[in-house]
């Protein structure tokens, strides 16, 4: 009898030794799982966006559904175009000197334009965007590169040179173009190109890619 009670007992206090252990670990497994949960993975290091390289001014031009800011230079100055440019046009920028002007202008969607941006891209905009170029003036101008791409963080180009025949000046006078798809997929093309209504010359190339590389920079779409 006395031994039945004794193994009683002991049984009892093997049980309640197992309950603590499985308690134990029990709380052991959900601090872990607790732990793990709470681990943060470490985040990217931020995109570094390219800066201007030349001061930009505080002025900007701004497309009317508001999907585009594009920042002209400083010292630099918003001309009148309205009723003397295509509606294409959304605004036009000058030098101090009137040597060299900021054209930006929208690309209009077509069955043909959608086509061709879904499949090539902004190679293909910039393509169709030369080919209109080249309507408007008559074959005058004529591409100087191939179409390339640019990416500045999250912006994606697409690039070309062009230049128009001169009567005026034996230098060869070298425009940039960019096209861009915006935020609510409008597009849009930015150029920079030289003038001969001054009697002052151009900026040399090394400042003309200084400034078309800053206004790119700067643009907000």
């Amino acid at each position: 009898m006395r031994r039945n009670v004794v193994q009683k007992y002991i049984h009892k206090y093997a049980l309640y030794i197992v309950l603590v252990v499985l308690a134990s670990a029990v709380s052991f497994l959900a601090q872990g799982c607790l732990f793990v949960s709470e681990e943060k993975k470490p985040e990217p290091p931020p995109v570094a966006l390219p800066k201007p390289e030349i001061p930009m001014s505080e002025d900007y031009i701004r497309s009317k559904p508001g999907d585009m800011l594009a920042f002209i230079p400083k010292d630099w100055f918003l001309i009148d175009v309205e009723g003397k440019a295509s509606s294409d046009v959304v605004a036009v920028a000058v030098n101090k000197d009137y040597t060299v002007s900021m054209i930006v202008q929208s690309i209009r969607k077509t069955d043909i334009v959608e086509q061709t941006v879904s499949k090539e891209g902004v190679i293909g905009l910039a393509r169709l965007a030369f080919e209109k170029r080249s309507r408007k003036t008559a074959g005058t101008v004529r591409m100087l590169s191939t179409i390339t791409t640019a990416t500045m963080g999250d912006k994606t180009f697409g690039l070309y040179e062009f230049t128009a025949d001169s009567a005026t000046s034996t230098r060869l006078m070298r425009s940039h173009s960019a096209v861009f798809v915006s935020s609510i997929n409008n597009y849009y093309e930015c150029s920079l190109v030289p003038t001969t209504i001054s009697a002052m010359p151009p900026p040399d190339e090394i400042e003309m890619n200084k400034t078309f590389r800053s206004i790119l920079a700067a643009l907000q779409f």
